[in-house]
């Protein structure tokens, strides 16, 4: 385990594994960084192994006794940040051990092109949306793509969708409704001019919508934002503005049932919404910018993909899909397993799946 994405991932699996597998089969945990005290602590008293360099991960694959390998961040597509992921997985299957790689990132069409392009033989896929494109659109071997939901999306299986029709029948009778601002990161201006020009326009032009169509707003930035970064948000509110900036911390899932429509550029946010029935808009000030990947979501009705005509372009569909209102239950459930899984089973399938292919190597 190496950077964000697989110590968000990879943790639930390495347990529920513990848990399956006889403790005469050893489940070592490489994480060449550092680990949130709270996971290690976790994941050492479960009885996983916990080793902290690579060269122990080669030794054990070297040995003859590794039966699986199991990684998030081995895609060839990024040669230098995903290296690590990259050499152990081709080294595992010199060996002739299993390398199987978790998805992360959503259907962004950049995450999925990445994803296809994954040093391991198998993939873990969230949906059928993603299962489908690998195949079709990139040429991965169907035998070798296995839906079996994001993990992390257990968690949301509790929440409770409102029904469509009730929603908006509520809604009626409210005097405004609530919608998440979902930051995301900075960075992903960072390739064209004047970045930070483009990401304060950004957030005037969400603010300037909203006020159009006055709604309360709540603000959560992206986690990897600085305090300047953060600072943006505070700075383009107005003393009028019914908005509110919380914390980079807070649970975005503890906020779903009380929206009513997901506001933001590229973020997998979007994805969790529409699995859970929330309207959701993308938007952006480039035609062509990061939030042009979702332009599979254009297939689902609750979802609208905003990258011409600013605020007022954003105004219009955020009131399409706030008169829309949240997914009736038959709805949502079509539009979930396409993206996702939240039967509260993703962790139990994912390592059900490990368990297999560990048993089918050598």
């Amino acid at each position: 385990m190496y950077g964000n994405a697989c110590k968000r991932v990879l943790p639930p699996l390495a347990l529920r594994l513990r848990q399956m597998l006889p403790r005469s089969v050893a489940i070592l945990v490489c994480v060449p960084g550092d680990l949130p005290d709270a996971i290690a602590k976790d994941l050492f008293e479960s009885g996983c192994v916990l080793v902290k360099h690579v060269s122990e991960l080669y030794r054990e694959l070297a040995s003859g006794s590794a039966k699986m390998l199991v990684s998030c961040l081995d895609q060839n597509m990024f040669p230098d940040e995903h290296r690590r992921g990259i050499e152990v997985a081709k080294y595992a299957k010199k060996c002739g051990v299993e390398t199987a790689a978790m998805q992360h990132g959503g259907v962004k069409s950049e995450s999925l092109k990445g994803l296809a392009s994954a040093e391991s033989n198998h993939i873990l896929a969230w949906g059928d949306l993603t299962a489908r494109e690998l195949i079709h659109s990139y040429g991965r071997d169907c035998k070798k793509v296995h839906v079996v939901g994001n993990p992390l999306h257990d968690m949301i299986s509790s929440i409770q969708p409102r029904d469509g029709n009730a929603d908006r029948a509520r809604s009626s009778s409210m005097a405004e409704p609530a919608v998440l601002f979902a930051g995301c990161n900075s960075r992903e201006y960072d390739d064209y001019p004047a970045p930070e020009e483009l990401y304060r326009r950004f957030i005037q032009d969400v603010y300037s919508a909203v006020r159009k169509i006055e709604a309360s707003l709540l603000v959560r930035p992206h986690p990897n934002d600085n305090q300047i970064q953060v600072e943006w948000y505070t700075m383009e509110v107005e003393p009028q503005d019914k908005i509110r900036i919380c914390s980079t911390a807070r649970d975005l899932y503890t906020i779903f049932p009380e929206i009513s429509l997901v506001m933001t550029r590229a973020s997998t946010v979007a994805e969790e919404a529409l699995a859970l029935g929330v309207p959701a808009v993308a938007f952006d000030v480039l035609a062509e910018g990061p939030a042009s990947g979702y332009r599979l979501l254009c297939n689902f009705s609750r979802f609208r993909l905003v990258t011409k005509g600013g605020s007022e372009a954003l105004k219009i569909a955020a009131e399409e899909l706030l008169k829309l209102g949240r997914a009736p239950e038959r709805e949502r459930q079509q539009v979930c397993k396409e993206i996702t899984r939240l039967d509260g089973k993703s962790v139990y399938r994912a390592a059900s799946k490990i368990e297999e292919l560990s048993t089918s190597s050598r």
